[in-house]
């Protein structure tokens, strides 16, 4: 059965340069899931996939450049028509950040958008280290080492791991082993002045690192924090891994 990654959005912190915060679209068979949904990438969306066809969401963490264009996917889907509900899934603080959402931007002369993320996307919490089923697929998840809570992702089934933000670590070497398909963050091309262990984020190098200690196939580069240094970040990362190596970038494909 085909499987298929989009990238749709894959710069850190905001959206620059044409290039959506972080969002992927993961699509095996009849299975769409859209993982993480920051600012811009509901445009990609549309662009790409389109809304509707949508099985389950899932958002790695609380951050506004991981979680913000839910809102807008919730307008979406519940107007002027009311779409099915789609289920949400991410660790248990991410209802906090909801909540405040729909407290802020509930509607309600308008039913369809009282309380717009709840009944669009009615979640399920994860707490980091369980894991849960997608119709067939299995997902597992661990606690990356990020100031909040934060879900890394694998699909074992598939091949693919997602690293969401997080410093890298033996814990997430291990659970990254031999993926097919190793999806990571490579938030600074360098070290220089970035204290990575408290703000929770890996360079390109440690990105590669990573991908060669855990004998991945492929590693795609993503959450970028500074594109014009791009060319850095790749040659940074195929320094320390010297597999296959791909930077992400809005609208790219990857099929097995």
């Amino acid at each position: 059965m085909k499987s298929e990654l989009t990238i749709l959005g894959c710069r850190a912190g905001a959206p620059s340069r044409n290039v959506a915060a972080p969002g992927y679209l993961l699509t095996h068979g009849d299975q769409q899931i859209l993982i993480d949904c920051g600012p811009g990438v509901a445009m990609g969306l549309t662009a790409n996939a389109g809304h509707d066809g949508l099985s389950a969401i899932i958002v790695s963490h609380e951050h506004a450049d991981h979680c913000l264009d839910l809102l807008a996917l919730a307008y979406y889907r519940r107007f002027p028509v009311a779409l099915p509900p789609v289920p949400l899934y991410g660790p248990p603080r991410l209802k906090r950040a909801l909540d405040l959402l729909d407290e802020a931007f509930d509607i309600p002369t308008l039913p369809t958008l009282s309380r717009p993320l709840a009944a669009a996307f009615p979640f399920t919490p994860i707490v980091p280290g369980q894991g849960f089923a997608i119709g067939e697929l299995r997902v597992d998840t661990m606690r990356s080492q990020h100031p909040v809570e934060t879900l890394c992702l694998r699909f074992p089934d598939l091949g693919v791991v997602y690293t969401a933000d997080g410093a890298l670590s033996d814990a997430l070497v291990h659970f990254a082993g031999a993926a097919r398909l190793l999806l990571s963050e490579a938030t600074y091309p360098t070290p220089d002045g970035h204290n990575l262990l408290e703000h929770g984020h890996m360079t390109a190098f440690q990105a590669g690192t990573l991908a060669r200690e855990a004998q991945a196939e492929t590693l795609i580069l993503t959450h970028l924090s500074d594109y014009s240094q791009a060319a850095l970040t790749y040659r940074e990362a195929r320094r320390a891994f010297g597999g296959h190596t791909v930077l992400a970038s809005p609208g790219l494909h990857l099929s097995w």
